[in-house]
């Protein structure tokens, strides 16, 4: 998850009709052609996705290629998707798109805002969305928009804290960003509110792919006696998965975390809840905007409140989960819904 930035401190149990342009040719003769406006308003909305990583991963890039499709199946949008893992092709790969007409580009992750900022000027005409960004960089034709997955990993630290044996939790991320780094502080809060002497041991992969070295982090993780992961890391957080299930077959009480997706189903022995994001939702919902000329260039919050934000937990492993633990999740998801802890600057 990269889609948010946090601003201040602050229940786990809980959209295919595509629209027909009609274009009215009235007076058009026996073999008139089309005029240049029809065959305009006929042409399907073009849509583009960027992301920093293979839509593989069944986390943050799958759940924007799957906003994508529905984009495609509920607007009747003709759409393209390019993984951009490279910083130093961000700007060309944007314009790219934008020569070739699409009208509404989505590029999925914090670290795409400064390019987009940049080269929304140059093409006023098309629209740009990156899932995080700053509100500075927000123009007529670009908005930032940020899923506060901070409210889902408040919610699983309350979760860990109370049910850690050993005290100790680990945190796994992809690149050390802002948004990532915002994650593990508000599960960290989370964690501390019901037992304030637990400790954490964080590390950070360097990238969003190598499960490889993802799993040994989390080996020597578990060296250190943690025994509750939690991951954001997409591709790479499946080596977590795998190195807490192989733990798990030698006997070690240990469990995961999934993020900005359901990731429950992938090693189901081993994931006790999901934090989930609705990212295909809200790009249905924006581009939908950019096909009716209602799009509006501004920083948008997703929240928990809002609805846009869940904990869902892996029903093969619910047993597993004692009251205490769950009326701790409670109180922490009533204590985000007063207000009492926020993650956004309007909390």
């Amino acid at each position: 998850m990269r889609d948010g930035k946090r601003v201040k401190t602050a229940s786990l149990w809980r959209w295919c009709a595509v629209a027909v342009v009609a274009v009215g040719l009235a007076g058009c003769g026996k073999g008139d052609k089309p005029s240049a406006s029809a065959e305009q308003a006929e042409a399907p909305l073009k849509v583009a996705l960027m992301s920093p990583g293979p839509i593989s991963d069944d986390g943050w890039n799958a759940s924007a290629y799957e906003g994508l499709q529905q984009i495609e199946a509920q607007v009747g949008a003709e759409i393209a998707q390019k993984q951009s893992s490279n910083e130093g092709e961000f700007k060309q790969d944007f314009r790219d798109f934008a020569r070739r007409g699409y009208k509404i580009i989505f590029a999925h992750g914090f670290e795409f805002t400064n390019h987009a900022r940049d080269v929304a000027e140059e093409f006023p005409e098309t629209y740009f969305v990156t899932t995080g960004g700053l509100p500075e960089n927000a123009r007529a034709n670009y908005s930032p928009v940020v899923f506060v997955l901070d409210d889902g990993l408040y919610l699983l630290g309350a979760l860990a804290g109370s049910m850690t044996t050993t005290g100790k939790i680990g945190l796994i991320g992809g690149q050390d960003i802002p948004p990532v780094r915002a994650s593990f502080n508000a599960f960290k809060e989370g964690a501390k509110r019901v037992r304030p002497d637990v400790q954490f041991v964080e590390s950070y992969v360097g990238n969003w792919e190598d499960a490889t070295k993802a799993r040994e982090q989390a080996n020597a993780q578990m060296k250190e006696n943690v025994d509750f992961i939690a991951q954001n890391a997409d591709k790479a957080g499946l080596g977590v998965f795998q190195s807490v299930k192989e733990a798990r077959a030698a006997g070690k009480n240990v469990y995961a975390f999934g993020t900005n997706r359901d990731q429950n189903h992938v090693e189901p022995s081993v994931i006790l809840a999901s934090a989930v994001s609705k990212i295909p939702d809200v790009f249905v919902e924006l581009a939908k905007r950019a096909k009716n000329g209602t799009f509006e260039g501004k920083l948008e919050y997703f929240t928990l409140t809002g609805g846009w934000i869940d904990v869902i937990v892996n029903p093969a492993l619910a047993d597993a989960i004692p009251q205490s633990a769950t009326d701790a999740v409670e109180a922490a998801r009533a204590a985000l819904r007063n207000g009492e802890v926020s993650f956004t600057p309007e909390g």
